[in-house]
């Protein structure tokens, strides 16, 4: 295996922060290996030659898509002749299916072996990518343990190598320092157009959690540093404290409620033990396309796991100022009993969805690829 050339496609934060745990992982264990990445700064950090900075293209819906169609056009266009000028001797695919399932066919037809890590939630959102990802794939590493059926029935060559999150958020104790100031955090997603749906609601809603909640600190974990300047000035008078994505499990800390936008930082959440309020909205179109494919009732990743409502969604109209003042108030008000679920959540999530260490899983099924 010496000489291997690997090309790592991600397209979104949570795709990045896995990426650069691998990266490191096949650094330490192989270090003559060349790795080239579509992702962000954080593969880039953990060794990678960067090809295209992906993680601040990430979108999500009809009418962003289309403002970003060009320059995802040039990343595809980019990697086509990365590969077929490097003849890369793997290529990892993680998450971001709308790309790189197009890349994982590519490959596929060019003799390419893929490997698919974090493969589309096909469970929520219906069948068609299944049969498509295990055509064109050796291996799909799945990180929930009820995922692999979904693949295996194309004939497709599904493992369970548990969930990322079991090893990267810290245990239930370090979220529970009562040296910690009490605070309410918000995590507002990593696209922009999350932030600024966000926002909308955060700017009235504020005062009126200050007013009610005196002494409570406000805190938001910031996904890209260059939000900084969108919060500051939407929202100049608001004390809030703001935490880099490196430190968001600090800024957690002491949090007695998170409002948190759909995606993998609700999962986060969880496992940290914190009630929280899922909520999202887009465009009216992609909303109605989106409820007319979603095969689950809920949207935020706890609750599809557990089947039932544990942290309630204000999902699309929703989402408005007075609900989300009322929902916040009901967690507030019985705080320690919503505390209580919160830490067996935490608990039952971590124990289902633990299987040794994932990075050092997924290093190994590439190993094992090799040996055959």
């Amino acid at each position: 295996m010496n000489g291997m050339t690997l090309l790592i496609s991600v397209g979104e934060l949570s795709g990045d922060v896995y990426a650069s745990k691998i990266i490191k992982e096949i650094h330490r264990r192989h270090p003559q290996w060349r790795i080239a990445v579509l992702g962000g700064n954080l593969s880039r950090k953990a060794g990678a030659e960067l090809l295209a900075d992906t993680v601040s293209l990430a979108t999500f819906g009809l009418w962003e898509l289309l403002a970003t169609l060009r320059r995802w056009k040039g990343v595809w266009d980019a990697s086509r002749r990365w590969i077929m000028e490097n003849q890369p001797n793997l290529v990892i695919i993680i998450d971001n299916p709308g790309f790189n399932l197009r890349l994982g066919r590519f490959c596929y037809q060019r003799g390419v072996p893929v490997i698919c890590f974090v493969p589309p939630q096909v469970w929520a959102w219906g069948a068609k990518r299944a049969r498509t990802l295990a055509q064109v794939t050796e291996r799909i590493l799945t990180l929930f343990p009820w995922e692999g059926a979904h693949f295996t029935r194309w004939e497709g060559r599904a493992e369970w190598v548990g969930h990322p999150l079991t090893r990267l958020v810290p245990e239930l104790a370090y979220f529970t320092d009562p040296s910690h100031r009490e605070k309410i955090v918000f995590l507002p997603g990593s696209r922009r157009r999350e932030l600024l749906a966000f926002l909308r609601v955060l700017a009235p809603l504020l005062p009126a959690l200050a007013k009610r909640w005196k002494g409570m600190e406000m805190a938001m974990v910031l996904s890209n540093p260059d939000f900084r300047e969108i919060i500051t000035r939407i929202l100049p008078a608001h004390p809030l404290t703001l935490y880099e994505h490196g430190s968001r499990y600090e800024a957690l800390r002491g949090a007695r409620l998170c409002m948190t936008t759909c995606g993998t930082v609700t999962l986060e959440v969880a496992f940290a033990g914190i009630p929280q309020i899922i909520v999202y909205r887009v465009s009216a179109l992609t909303y109605r396309i989106g409820r007319l494919l979603l095969k689950q009732r809920f949207f935020g990743l706890p609750n599809i796991i557990m089947g039932r409502e544990v942290a309630p969604e204000l999902i699309q109209h929703t989402f408005t100022v007075q609900n989300a003042l009322r929902a916040m108030e009901g967690i507030l008000e019985d705080r320690d009993q919503r505390q209580q679920e919160a830490w067996r959540l935490a608990t039952e999530l971590r124990e289902t969805l633990s299987f040794g260490d994932p990075f050092d899983n997924v290093v190994r099924v590439i190993e094992e690829l090799y040996d055959e």
